[in-house]
């Protein structure tokens, strides 16, 4: 893909975004209520005391809990410290404000998706080059078939925001303020620490790589790109005041089934079949749009965003949250629009393809179905 100057992007199309936003969440609560009177229910369903409690399952249990309790940290069992602090601090803060701490879930949440889609549109502006395609990749992004963490008491929205910010920032050289969504990326999630190798890739593609170490000012920008290492170094020093254990988030891993191994092992567990199939082709999917992505010359910035995210998810040993995490990497919406760029037929096929998916995935998580 070629380089484009570095510019001003048009201004986002509001009424476009806003009425995308909008119904791609009421599409979302109307599946939910249907599917709550006509799904049989799961082995992990509790009925809902109101319509707060829908989407208010899996881990949205841990991330309130730490909104209302703190942290706690139980050597060898599950317990909150794996769970970054950025998404429960902004619930905090908000249900500070004297509202009902699911709802604050829920508003921080939906808020940090509509940011998304307008900071995704302008970068999508700036590589794509045309608002349509822009439009698009807003689109997949709101119908991704995993579309209910967007919107669910998780931390999939705040981390995608940063994320996106950081890269955008970033690509348009606005190094510090790039720096800083880094540090928010790292807070959001224990991978938000890999952020450091886009933005050092997109410095030296900047600097056609040959970078100048005699300047001060690349010096600056490398101190920007490894704010994310500050991220979490913040998060360890809190860990190392509260509880005596600066590395206690990576100590729970193993209570949650979780270690490090080789990124194909991960898929030789045995699994229900619907879910070895539903994990297999979300791996199968990102692929083939890495593929066209690198056949398609997408900037190689983005290029490693899906490399090296995808490779640390596959080396967890485990695929359950791989559609969720996979979600996340904004560069397979990117390729998405290009794919419907050279091909506009597909582009409702990939939609409705979407939206039926989306809605086997809320069916799942909100009638108590083993979903994280």
């Amino acid at each position: 893909m070629s380089n484009p100057p570095v510019s001003t992007s048009p201004r986002p199309p509001w009424r476009f975004l806003v009425v995308n936003f909008v119904i791609s969440r009421l599409w979302l609560v109307i599946v939910a209520g249907l599917s709550l009177l006509v799904v049989k229910k799961g082995k992990f369903y509790t009925a809902p005391h109101s319509i707060l409690d829908w989407f208010k399952q899996w881990d949205a249990g841990w991330y309130l809990d730490i909104v209302r309790h703190g942290y706690q940290y139980l050597p060898g069992q599950q317990c909150s410290v794996c769970f970054f602090p950025m998404y429960p601090l902004l619930v905090r803060a908000l249900a500070g404000c004297g509202i009902d701490d699911r709802l604050a879930g829920y508003l921080v949440a939906n808020g940090a998706l509509f940011a998304t889609t307008v900071v995704l549109w302008k970068l999508a502006v700036h590589e794509l080059g045309d608002a349509s395609t822009a439009n698009r990749t807003v689109q997949f992004l709101l119908l991704t078939p995993v579309g209910v963490f967007f919107s669910a008491i998780y931390t999939e929205s705040i981390f995608l925001f940063w994320l996106v910010s950081a890269l955008y920032l970033a690509r348009t050289q606005r190094w510090l303020l790039a720096g800083l969504c880094a540090y928010a990326t790292a807070l959001s999630r224990p991978v938000g620490l890999l952020v450091i190798i886009p933005l050092a890739i997109e410095y030296l593609l900047q600097q056609r790589w040959q970078p100048d170490f005699r300047r001060p000012g690349h010096w600056r920008v490398l101190a920007c790109c490894a704010l994310p290492g500050l991220g979490l170094l913040s998060y360890m020093a809190y860990l190392g005041w509260a509880f005596g254990e600066p590395l206690a988030f990576m100590k729970v891993e193993a209570a949650w089934g979780r270690q490090l191994t080789w990124p194909w092992i991960a898929f030789f567990r045995q699994l229900i079949p619907f879910y070895t199939i539903w994990f297999d082709s979300f791996a199968v999917v990102a692929l083939v749009l890495l593929i066209l992505g690198g056949l398609w010359r997408l900037r190689l910035t983005y290029i490693a965003v899906i490399i090296f995210f995808t490779l640390i998810c596959l080396c967890s040993s485990r695929l359950e949250a791989l559609p969720r995490f996979l979600s996340v990497l904004f560069p397979f919406y990117l390729v998405l629009a290009l794919l419907t760029k050279k091909w506009p037929k597909l582009t409702p096929v990939i939609f409705i393809i979407f939206a039926a998916l989306q809605a086997l995935s809320v069916g799942l998580f909100v009638n108590g179905y083993w979903f994280t």
